[in-house]
C-alpha cells in the first residue's frame, strides 16, 4: 500500500513537471507570436492585423480545455493509458514545420487550424526571432527527449501500478471488510461513547463523593490521632495515678496500721481510763472529805489564829504599856539623877533651863504614845 502511494505521488510529481514545461514553453511562443505581430503590425493590412488576435483567445481557451482535461487524468487511477495516447498525440512528428505554422505548432493541431486566416500573411524574416525559435526547438527536443524517457517510466510504472491494482483490489476488498468492521466498531462505539458519558457522570458523582469521603476521613484520622495523643496522654496520668494510688495504698496500708495500734493503744488508754477515773473518783472522794476536814481545821486554825493574833495584839498593847512604864520609870530616874547631878555639880540656871527646855517634849511625846495604845 505504501509502495503504490510512493510510486502515484511520483507520477503526479512528473506530471507537474511536464504540464510545467509545457506551460513555460507556451508562455515563450505566446510571447513571440506578440513580439512578430507587434514588429509587423504597421506593414499588415488592417484586417490581417485583427485576425490572430480574434483566434488567440480561442486558442488559448483550447489550450487550457486541453490542461484541465490532462491534469483530472493524471490524478484518476483507471485513465492513465488515456493520458499516454493524448501525449503522445500531442508530440509532432516533424521537427521543422512551415513558418507560418511554427509559432502555433506548440500549441496544437487545434491551434494551427484557428490561427488560420482566409487571407495569407507575408512574414519577414528576422535574425532574433530564428534564434530565438532555434532554441525553442533545442528546448523542444530536450523536452521531447525527457518526455520519451518519462514515457518509459511511465509505462514501467503502469505495469507496477497494474499490479499494484490488483493488490489494491484485495486490498480494497479488505478495507471494505474492515469498513464494515469499523462501522460496527463505530456503533458500539456510539454505544460505549454514551455509557462511557454516563459512566463518567458516574465517576465524577463518585469522584465527588470520595473526595468528600476522604475529606472527612482526614478530618477523621486528625481526630483519631489527636485522640490517640489524648489516650497517651491519659495513659501517662493513669500510670502516673496508678503509682501515686499504690503510693497512697502503701500509705494507707501503714495508716491503718498505725490506725489499728491507736484503736487498741486508745482501748488500753480507755481501760486504764475508766480504772484512772474511778481510782479518782475515789481518790477525790477521799480528798473531798480530806479537803472537808482539812477546811474545817483550817477554819479552827483561822479562828485561833485571830484569837492568837488578838491575844498578840493585847500582847503588843501590854509591852507598849510596860515599856512605856518602864520608860517613864526610866525617865523619872533620870530625871531625878540629873537633878541632883545638876544640883550636885552646881550649874548654872541657864544649863538646867535648857535641859528642862529640852527634855520636856520628849515626856510629852511618850506620854501621847502611852495614850494612843
Amino acid at each position: 500500500m505504501s509502495e503504490y502511494l510512493a510510486l502515484e505521488a511520483r507520477l503526479r510529481s512528473m506530471n507537474q513537471q511536464l504540464d510545467a514545461k509545457k506551460d513555460k514553453v507556451l508562455q515563450d511562443s505566446d510571447e513571440l507570436f506578440r513580439e512578430q505581430y507587434s514588429s509587423r503590425s504597421s506593414s499588415r493590412p488592417s484586417s490581417t492585423r485583427h485576425t490572430p488576435r480574434d483566434h488567440r483567445p480561442e486558442s488559448s481557451k483550447s489550450q487550457k480545455s486541453n490542461r484541465s482535461a490532462d491534469t483530472p487524468r493524471s490524478n484518476n487511477r483507471p485513465k492513465v493509458k488515456r493520458e499516454e495516447g493524448d501525449e503522445e498525440s500531442s508530440i509532432p512528428s516533424s521537427h521543422v514545420l512551415e513558418p507560418e505554422t511554427q509559432v502555433t505548432s506548440v500549441r496544437g493541431r487545434a491551434a494551427v487550424k484557428q490561427v488560420e486566416s482566409p487571407e495569407p500573411v507575408v512574414y519577414r524574416r528576422d535574425p532574433g526571432l530564428e534564434s530565438m525559435l532555434n532554441q525553442l526547438r533545442e528546448e523542444l527536443q530536450t523536452s521531447r527527449k525527457e518526455n520519451v524517457t518519462l514515457l518509459d517510466e511511465k509505462k514501467s510504472m503502469q505495469t507496477l501500478i497494474s499490479r499494484m491494482e490488483q493488490t489494491m483490489r484485495i486490498q480494497e476488498d479488505k478495507i471494505s471488510n474492515l469498513e464494515g468492521r469499523q462501522q460496527e466498531l463505530l456503533s458500539s462505539e456510539e454505544k460505549l461513547t454514551s455509557e462511557n458519558a454516563t459512566l463518567e457522570a458516574r465517576l465524577a458523582k463518585s469522584q465527588a463523593k470520595i473526595d468528600e469521603v476522604n475529606k472527612k476521613l482526614n478530618l477523621l484520622q486528625q481526630q483519631l490521632q489527636q485522640g490517640h495523643r489524648e489516650m497517651d496522654t491519659i495513659a501517662k496520668e493513669k500510670k502516673h495515678a496508678e503509682n501515686d494510688r499504690a503510693q497512697r495504698e502503701g500509705r494507707l496500708n501503714r495508716a491503718l496500721e498505725d490506725v489499728e495500734k491507736f484503736k487498741e493503744a486508745l482501748r488500753l488508754a480507755k481501760n486504764a481510763e475508766t480504772n484512772a477515773n474511778i481510782t479518782l473518783k475515789q481518790t477525790v472522794e477521799k480528798l473531798a472529805t480530806e479537803n472537808k476536814k482539812l477546811e474545817r481545821q483550817k477554819a479552827d486554825l483561822l479562828s485561833a489564829f485571830q484569837k492568837q493574833l488578838k491575844l498578840i495584839d493585847i500582847l503588843k498593847r501590854q509591852k507598849l504599856h510596860l515599856e512605856v512604864a518602864k520608860k517613864l520609870r526610866l525617865h523619872t530616874c533620870f530625871v531625878a539623877i540629873l537633878v541632883r547631878v545638876l544640883f550636885v555639880r552646881n550649874h548654872g540656871e541657864a544649863r538646867q533651863d535648857r535641859k528642862v527646855h529640852h527634855q520636856q517634849p520628849a515626856h510629852n511625846f511618850h506620854t501621847q504614845e502611852i495614850q494612843e495604845t
